[in-house]
């Protein structure tokens, strides 16, 4: 039986150049596979954009509602109340007659000073006549006397007028009158009432304008500026929210009942009929966080 024949052996020179050829493949595929940069990995979630206007909070601190212009009106002159024009609401103009004192007594020391006027007149004329009448015969000590009587008679005039011109100036006090327009909001007294000067009788509000004081942390004060902006809203007065702007923030502290801070005077920008002082008004602060 033929076998086949025995395989050759592989020269050692041949198992060389195969090796080498086996390293070449293998540099070759990592120069084309490994060396190629990684593709880049991109990220397309949804970033949080950034904003250069800071975040605000509101704060709102409940305040008191005033009028920017407000007195409280006093008589001049003692006398019993006669006369009351211009009671609660009403809406007055400048020189408007509020009240109206008693003033008899007045009227009768006007009289009396205008008859004084008279009489000094009177003495003036007969002075200046008698001086008038002196001649060539009359001395010098003579002209010397009427002229100091004539001056005399000349101070007396002058000093009744103006006793009368004081006695009508005080006789026109028993009319109190309104200083600036505005609207009556109080009046504690009545007819028959005996008042004097001093007595605030009177309170007069100019209620186109009106402010809201407002007593503020120290925390909040140090963070508000003249001219701020603010929102104000009135619990009495539902949806009514009228804009404002800060006019003043105190720099010493208050105390108002138990709670101690900063007054802040705030200005409305508009105003509303139904406004009236002393109404609580909620005013939001907005401040960077």
């Amino acid at each position: 039986m033929d076998l086949p024949p025995a395989r050759r052996s592989m020269s050692p020179s041949r198992l060389g150049l195969v090796a080498l050829g086996i390293a070449a493949i293998i540099v070759a595929l990592y120069l084309i596979v490994g060396g190629r940069p990684a593709p880049a990995i991109t990220d397309d979630s949804p970033r949080p954009s950034v904003s250069a206007t800071p975040e605000v909070a509101a704060t709102t601190i409940r305040g008191t509602l005033i009028p920017v212009l407000q007195s409280k009106l006093a008589v001049a002159v003692p006398g019993a109340v006669i006369e009351l024009p211009a009671p609660v609401g009403t809406v007055v103009e400048v020189g408007q007659s509020l009240l109206r004192v008693d003033g008899t007594r007045l009227v009768e020391a006007v009289k009396v000073a205008e008859a004084d006027v008279r009489r000094a007149k009177a003495g003036l004329g007969a002075a200046i006549a008698r001086r008038s009448a002196l001649t060539k015969k009359n001395t010098s000590g003579d002209r010397r006397v009427a002229n100091a009587e004539v001056a005399v008679a000349d101070a007396a005039y002058r000093s009744q007028q103006a006793a009368l011109a004081a006695a009508r100036a005080e006789a026109g006090l028993t009319d109190l009158k309104a200083p600036f327009p505005g609207t009556v909001m109080a009046v504690e007294t009545q007819i028959g009432e005996q008042v004097g000067p001093g007595d605030a009788v009177i309170t007069l509000a100019d209620t186109s304008s009106w402010l809201v004081e407002v007593l503020v942390p120290e925390e909040l004060a140090v963070q508000l500026a003249p001219s701020d902006a603010v929102k104000v809203a009135f619990g009495a007065i539902p949806r009514l929210v009228l804009s404002g702007k800060i006019r003043d923030v105190a720099r010493g502290q208050s105390e108002i009942g138990s709670e101690v801070g900063y007054l802040v005077d705030v200005e409305l920008s508009g105003g509303d009929p139904r406004l009236r002082p002393g109404l609580r008004a909620d005013v939001d602060f907005a401040t960077p966080r």
